[in-house]
């Protein structure tokens, strides 16, 4: 005889009914929505790493305050520090959103050190030099991600980098 199916207890099947309407508004673009949603999720299973990961992603993607979503990424390192780029860049964009570019460069630092063949993290770099008007360090920071993309690195360039004769000392 085939044995039923376990039936999850009453906190789990919360926890995926939270889940479920949660997607479903993440996949409608209300991210608004959705956080909430994934952060009492979050409650049922503290050490979720994929709902982590999410609520980190829909900080990065909302209008939400960027605070938040800085603590909710950092919860995601905490979760599974080794390694991983995706939180560290996404708390250098909250703390940019912010107008932290000092705190912003110390995680966009860590994110080039994890993914050093990437040129996004260097082009991050460079828009958070320009912001503390370090012009040079922000040149140099074009100049590696032009060597580790060239195609794309033309579209970018003329908009993140000022002109050299604006540096500060």
């Amino acid at each position: 005889p085939a044995v039923p199916a376990a039936q999850p207890n009453a906190a789990a099947q919360a926890r995926l009914d939270l889940l479920e309407e949660a997607e479903s508004h993440f996949a409608f673009d209300e991210y608004e929505l959705a956080i909430p949603l994934y952060e009492r999720a979050m409650e049922l299973d503290p050490k979720d790493v994929e709902t982590a990961e999410q609520i980190c992603t829909l900080y990065v993607l909302s209008d939400a305050p960027p605070e938040k979503g800085v603590i909710a990424c950092e919860r995601l390192l905490k979760l599974k520090p080794k390694n991983l780029a995706f939180p560290h860049q996404a708390i250098a964009e909250l703390q940019m959103r912010k107008g932290d570019n000092q705190t912003a460069l110390t995680s966009a630092l860590e994110w080039a050190r994890l993914e050093p063949q990437r040129a996004l993290p260097r082009t991050t770099l460079a828009k958070i030099y320009v912001a503390l008007g370090r012009n040079r360090d922000a040149l140099a920071q074009m100049q590696e991600a032009a060597k580790l993309q060239p195609k794309d690195i033309t579209t970018l360039a003329p908009a993140t980098v000022p002109p050299a004769t604006a540096q500060k000392p």
